[in-house]
Order: C-alpha cells, then structure tokens, then sequence
C-alpha cells in the first residue's frame, strides 16, 4: 500500500459510509466497545463532528490529535463493519457459517433441520453464480463432516460424490468464463490446457507439477499422497511419504483438512492391521500419539467412534493404561453427542478388563444395546473376552454364534474386518472346548494361530492358549 493511502485509510473507509451508515455504525461501535476503548470512541465522535462542519471526512487533521494506535484500532473496527453489511447481504453465506456453528456445537437436530432447509432453499430460491456453489460446497462439507461424525461410511461417500458434481458445475463455469473472454477481449492469446477430466490425468498433472504443489497448494498434495498411498497398499513407503508430509506442512493445513487427511491415514491403518500386517498396529500406535503431541484432537470438532475406540484399543495392546485413560479423559467430549455415552462404556469396560476387573467390565457391557457396527463389534468382542476369563462358558458359546448372526447381516463380505473378527470368534469357540477339556487341543490351537496371520485380539488368543497348554502339561504330569 503507498504511503499517502496508509495515511488516509480511516479517511476513506469514512467517506464511504452513507448517511444510513453513519446512524448503523454509531450504534455498532458503541455496542462493540461496550464499556471500554473510550479513545476509540472520542475520536469516532471527533470525525463526526468534524463531518457536521465541513460536510466530508477528507477534511481531517486529527492525526495530530490521536496517536496511530488508537486509529488503527478504530480502522479494524470500521472494517468489521463493512464485511457483517456484506455477510447480511449473503444470506447463503450467512446460513453456512451458522450451519458450522451449530455442527461445532453438537446441535445435530438445529443442523440436521437447517441444512435440510438451506440445501431446498438453495435448489429452488437462489441464483447460480460462481459464490453461491462455493457456499454450496460448504453445505455439502459441512453434512460429509455430520455423516464421518457417526461412521456412516456410504452416507460419507454420497457427500463426497456431492462435493465432486457441485465442483465439476464450478470448473464447468470457470472455462467457459475463460473461453468467452478470451474470444472477446484476447484474440491473440493461446491457451494450452490439461483435460482434468479423470484421476489419471489428474494424477499425471500434479505430478508434472509436483514442485508448485508441495510449496503452493499443501492440501491439494496431501490428498495426492494419500491417494497414492492407498494405491499402492503394499509400498510402506508411500504412507510414510504421506505422514512425512502433513506433519513438515501441519501449520499451513486447516483443522477440518488435518481431521480427515489424519482419519484416512487412521483407517489406511486399520484395514491394514485387520488384513494381518503385524507391523502396521505399532505404526498405528505411533501415528495416534503424534496426532496427540501436536494437540490435534483439542482443536478438531470431532473423533469418529471408530477412531476413539481404535485408539484405546490400540493402547492397550501395547499394555498402555495410562495413554488410554488419558485419552478416554481428555477427549470424550469430542465424540458425537449420539454416541457419546456408548463409546464411552464400551472404553471403560476395556480398561476395566485390562487391569484385570473382569466382572466389572461384563456389568457395564451386559446391558449395551448398541447398534452402530464398529461400536457393537468392541463391545460384544470385549464382553465374550469377559465372559471367557470369568468361566461363563455357556454364555460365551451362544453369544459368540449370536455375533456371527449379527455380523453377517451388517458386514459386506469385501470388509477387511470380517475375516479379522470371525478369526477371533473361531478361535475363541476352540478356547472355550479347550478350557473345557482341561487344555486338551491348546497344542493345535497354538500351532494354527502361529501359521495364521494378526486378527482382532490375537495377542489375546495366544496369551490364553498358552494358558490352556500349562494346564495341560500339569495335568498330565499329575
């Protein structure tokens, strides 16, 4: 900015306040300063007289009267100003950002019903521009984070197909916009443009520009590196690539951004280790308590359900007690208000079960009636384990068959926690015949676990059967 504009600035944003304006944003500063900023206010009330005598507010010599401060400060407040006229303008805009508050708040019936309202609103009331589809896409990315909120994964899906066909309209728009200018006013221009109509060429783009997106455009390449990531299953290296990146680039991605590249990543993990990678829970482990270094769950509006009970899980597997009470803690209030009391019985019948009150965590689990499908597979897995280690045998073994019901009704069969959970039943069914006969069959048990690979609680399994055949060995020797 030049330094005789730096100098008038308060002069001209006052000379572009209309006589209606001038009554609105006396009484806004006032209400804004309530009791304090007694010289802000002598000197808007010095300008308007000084406007009462000359007729203009480019007439002033008051900055010898008032220090640079104070007219800075009444310049930021005159700024305010003008963008709440402009925001009351956009009544679009304005339901969008009321729309996040009330998410953030966790007022899903307002939300729910508001969103519904501006979405018909929207579809039948308001003109189509270029500012009213980026609102739209706020809508739609404001219900992906509703819908992520409570796990349901193919309703995340439909959002996210929403926010690509509303995008596709804009890019639409934009080249036509672009194209009709040039014909008009740029005969001689030529333009050479990349199709971007598909994830190749997509792909191939960044990558030719690789440089200009690392530096320019961090959120753009993060989701390239996830994609990549996720293409390449087997490369280990490319979800370090991925974490590499967020973590060196944390600063200049928005919360929202960091919330769902950091829950891809946790899911990435946890199809991993439910498709038997041994490796990949450590690496889970590790991600989970970097996320918690650098304070991420206190500034997101939410933990998926999933998530929260993966991250105690995982915890304590590793026989971390205190990260998973502490977690637990800390970030309960995090969780959709829906599922917020389940997900929080479900983590202390676990922590009750790993510091061995076993009777503790069946009373908190028995009357459990959820049915969410990532939380009904921690509870019931957490209540059979429970059961097994209090003797209740005959209430394991028709609990068990009850969850194979359960679970083939809700999980697809390309799931990659089906098989990982089904292995835990199996081999709990041929614990409970084992424990049952002594320990007698703890020796083919082990041996088929060892050939198998990681499933759900297979430490656990191990750990039982080990159990099993030492009371085997002694029983025999007797």
């Amino acid at each position: 900015m030049e330094e005789n504009l730096r100098k008038s600035k308060s002069d001209n944003l006052l000379e572009g306040l209309t006589h209606k304006d001038i009554k609105k944003f006396n009484k806004f500063i006032i209400n804004y300063l309530g009791g304090s900023g007694d010289n802000i206010l002598k000197y808007w009330e010095y300008r308007l007289a000084q406007k009462k005598l000359s007729g203009s507010f480019l007439l002033d010599d008051s900055k010898e009267k008032f220090s640079r401060k104070i007219v800075s400060d009444f310049v930021k407040i005159l700024e305010k100003f003008y963008a709440l006229k402009g925001f009351e303008k956009d009544s679009l805009g304005e339901k969008g950002y009321l729309i996040r508050e009330l998410r953030d708040r966790q007022l899903y019936k307002l939300f729910n019903s508001l969103l519904d309202d501006t979405k018909q609103y929207h579809k039948s009331n308001v003109r189509k521009g270029y500012m009213n589809y980026i609102n739209y896409l706020r809508l739609n990315l404001e219900e992906y984070f509703l819908y992520n909120s409570q796990n349901e994964d193919s309703s995340m899906f439909q959002a996210s197909m929403n926010i690509s066909s509303v995008s596709e309209i804009i890019h639409i728009q934009s080249i036509l916009f672009e194209q009709i200018n040039m014909k008009l006013y740029c005969l001689d221009c030529k333009l050479e443009k990349d199709e971007l109509n598909n994830i190749k060429s997509i792909v191939d783009y960044i990558e030719r520009k690789s440089e200009l997106f690392q530096k320019e455009h961090q959120g753009v390449y993060v989701l390239y590196l996830v994609y990549r990531m996720i293409e390449n299953i087997n490369d280990e290296s490319k979800a370090h690539d991925a974490l590499d990146y967020i973590n060196k680039n944390f600063d200049f991605l928005t919360v929202n951004f960091l919330q769902f590249s950091y829950e891809v990543i946790i899911r990435f993990y946890i199809i991993q280790v439910n498709s038997g990678d041994s490796k990949s829970l450590s690496d889970l482990f590790n991600i989970i308590k970097e996320i918690e270094r650098k304070e991420l769950f206190s500034k997101i509006q939410h933990i998926q359900p999933l998530n929260f009970l993966t991250g105690i899980s995982v915890a304590l597997s590793f026989n971390d007690v205190d990260f998973a009470e502490s977690f637990l803690h800390k970030y309960n209030c995090k969780m959709n208000a829906e599922y917020r009391k389940n997900v929080t019985t479900i983590c202390q019948a676990m922590l009750e079960f790993a510091k061995g009150r076993f009777t503790h965590a069946r009373n908190l689990l028995m009357k459990d009636k959820t049915k969410n499908i990532s939380m009904y597979i921690f509870s019931k897995l957490t209540l059979l384990k429970s059961l097994y280690e209090i003797n209740e045998l005959r209430v394991v073994l028709p609990l068990i068959d009850t969850v194979k019901h359960y679970l083939n009704r809700h999980i697809v069969a390309k799931s990659p926690y089906r098989d990982s959970i089904f292995a835990f039943l199996n081999s709990l069914n041929t614990l409970c015949t084992s424990k049952r006969k002594n320990g007698r069959g703890s020796d083919k048990l082990l041996k088929k676990l060892n050939e198998s690979k990681v499933f759900f609680q297979k430490r656990w399994i191990i750990e039982k059967a080990n159990e099993l055949k030492e009371l085997a060995n002694s029983n025999s020797k007797q």
